[in-house]
């Protein structure tokens, strides 16, 4: 690719290359780097590859949360080596780039943005990688709710969509994810919508709306329970901070 590479440093552990734009005819990939153990510099850019991103086992533990086994979820052991995994989803690999290339907010709220990102690539590339077989009845039900996330279906539907039991998609869907399918769906929610209060280019309402709260009063209600400001807030404190 011809386009500049903008490089994003997040702390220890945790660094991302990435195109400064992505043609409309072309095909983005991404590639993410887990390492065992933290290398002097990543690499500028993998190929052909818009968004590269470099990663420590001890980094990735700390974003996904130490009850979550992260050798199960990666579907292998990840004190071998260094090994990658590929995003082929284009569609999900340009939004990324342009979320994190249009996202306007300051420290801690930045850090927090780019970590959610790169564990949205890392679902996914898992859910497409061919050592997930054992996780892919999870990886199905993830791929349901998200499709409607304002109207997702219940534990029985789902079970009987990806054709696993109730019982037996519970215990995988926490073993994986660290909570019940409908409460990581939850958090799913307020995590996109904290994503598109920063963005900024869409009402408050429609946000909610989009999300699937019937009134703006529950969703803003729900949100400052969660970061501990109204969406309105939050917005205007990020955009203060990132002047």
């Amino acid at each position: 690719m011809q386009d500049t590479v903008r490089h994003l440093q997040i702390g220890r552990g945790l660094e991302l290359s990435l195109v400064n734009s992505v043609s409309t005819d072309v095909f983005p990939q991404a590639v993410i780097h887990i390492q065992a153990q933290e290398a002097d510099r990543i690499a500028v850019n993998d190929g052909d590859c818009a968004l590269s991103v470099r990663i420590t086992s001890a980094r990735l533990q700390t974003m996904v949360g130490h009850g979550v086994d992260l050798d199960r979820l990666l579907g292998r052991a990840i004190t071998d080596g260094d090994f990658h995994i590929q995003v082929m989803n284009s569609a999900l690999v340009r939004r990324v780039i342009g979320d994190l290339l249009h996202a306007s907010f300051s420290n801690p709220a930045r850090n927090l943005y780019v970590q959610s990102k790169v564990i949205e690539l890392l679902l996914e590339g898992i859910s497409t990688s061919p050592s997930s077989g054992a996780n892919r009845h999870v990886m199905a039900a993830r791929d349901i709710l998200l499709a409607d996330p304002a109207s997702p279906p219940s534990m029985a539907e789902l079970s009987r969509l990806v054709g696993l039991s109730q019982r037996k998609l519970s215990e995988q869907f926490r073993s994986v994810f660290g909570k019940p399918a409908l409460e990581w769906l939850a958090n799913w929610r307020l995590e996109r919508a904290r994503d598109l209060v920063l963005d900024g280019s869409i009402s408050i309402s429609d946000i909610a709306h989009s999300l699937g709260y019937s009134h703006v009063q529950t969703f803003s209600t729900t949100f400052t329970r969660r970061f501990g400001q109204p969406p309105t807030q939050f917005r205007q404190s990020a955009s203060g901070k990132s002047a």
